[in-house]
């Protein structure tokens, strides 16, 4: 008896949980329904869909069709379906609609120029706005000694990936040369920069033949100078004072001046300087980035050199008794013979324009000491500024 009751009692339990699971996820049902009629429908009559409302496993159709046999096939594919107790036919006979892709996302306008003078680097031009967190972070990391302008606007939309290699490359090939200019887009790379040697030279290669793609032209000179600089630093030897150790022997005359010379004009009496105060006062003028400077890889001063030699010749019209010489120096990249003779040339320049402007050509001397005096050492921003001429006045 016990045993018919509680075989009773199992059965009343699993009615209950068969009850409670078809109220309870009726919607399993159609949703399976759903997916398999959709699955079909895909497949031979493209475009219909089908809709199974909850309880009900009647399946609504609906969507065009080209023709009235396509609009029968549907339905009785549908009706073929396990579990399909009745269709609805909503389907129309006509042309579908060609589908409008959707736009593509707009890209931010990559377009930018990097200017390098060895200790200021200026980026220009259109940047999208979200690669501007990490210029920063490039600059810093890249050029540690060297001032940043920025002069660029930002753009939105998404940078295309080639932006990003592109600009990171132009930050390391630069950090490389003496000084150069880049012009950037997404697909323009054009590097223009002068380098030391063959090395320097190669490892830009490199860097720029890297990022691959687009349209790239690399120009970098190697170091050298112009033929007429070295005919005039050595047309003539003369010996104007006694020569100075590990240096090269030949001292030049800057020979005859053609032109009437532009003589600074002295100062007025009590306004002269000892030799002491005039070596200050010159260094002073001469020292760091406010050094002479000349054109790239050759003797010829540029128009801030040329200002600064006459700035030194009014003050050595001060100090009438100063005596020294002249010094050339470099960075220590690049062939140590046509680096020396490269500070050979600059000397004698600075020596001759002082001459031209009233001074008298016995007073100094002038050699060219290549990289024999690294005194700003050899980080980016600053290894341009061993470039330099200096005068080592006598002090008696």
């Amino acid at each position: 008896m016990w045993r018919s009751i509680i075989i009773a009692l199992a059965l009343i339990c699993l009615g209950l949980l068969g009850w409670y699971a078809v109220r309870k996820y009726p919607y399993r049902i159609e949703a399976d329904i759903e997916a398999r009629a959709q699955k079909v429908l895909n497949a031979k009559v493209p475009g219909v869909l089908v809709d199974v409302p909850e309880q009900t496993r009647t399946a609504v159709l609906a969507g065009v069709v080209p023709t009235e046999a396509d609009r029968t096939m549907a339905e009785k594919l549908v009706a073929d379906i396990s579990g399909v107790k009745n269709v609805t036919n909503q389907i129309t006979i006509g042309t579908q609609p060609v589908p409008v892709p959707p736009a593509p996302a707009t890209e931010a306008i990559f377009r930018a120029s990097l200017d390098w003078t060895g200790t200021n680097l200026t980026l220009s031009g259109s940047l999208p706005s979200v690669l501007i967190d990490g210029v920063s972070d490039k600059v810093r990391a890249t050029y540690p000694s060297a001032s940043f302008e920025r002069k660029y606007e930002t753009t939105e939309g998404a940078a295309a990936t080639r932006a990003t290699a592109v600009l990171n490359a132009a930050f390391e090939a630069l950090a490389l040369t003496n000084e150069g200019k880049a012009e950037l887009g997404t697909k323009r790379f054009t590097l223009t920069a002068t380098v030391a040697d063959a090395a320097t030279e190669a490892k830009v290669r490199s860097i720029v033949d890297g990022v691959g793609g687009g349209e790239l032209t690399l120009t970098i000179p190697s170091l050298g100078v112009e033929a007429t600089d070295v005919a005039e630093a050595t047309a003539e030897v003369v010996d104007v004072a006694e020569p100075v150790a590990e240096v090269m022997p030949a001292v030049v005359d800057a020979g005859p001046v053609e032109v009437a010379p532009e003589v600074v004009t002295p100062v007025a009496p009590g306004g002269a300087l000892t030799p002491a105060q005039c070596k200050t006062t010159i260094q002073a003028l001469v020292e760091g980035d406010k050094r002479i400077t000349f054109k790239s890889n050759t003797g010829k001063l540029t128009e801030e050199g040329e200002v600064k030699v006459k700035e030194i010749g009014a003050v050595l019209a001060r100090c009438p008794t100063a005596k020294g010489t002249i010094e050339g120096y470099h960075d220590d990249m690049g062939d140590p013979d046509k680096v020396k003779e490269l500070t050979q040339i600059r000397a004698y320049n600075v020596h001759k324009r002082l001459t031209d402007l009233g001074m008298d050509k016995t007073r100094f001397r002038y050699v060219g000491l290549g990289y024999r005096n690294m005194r700003y050492g050899g980080k980016p921003g600053m290894r341009v500024l061993n470039q330099r001429v200096e005068f080592n006045i006598t002090v008696e």
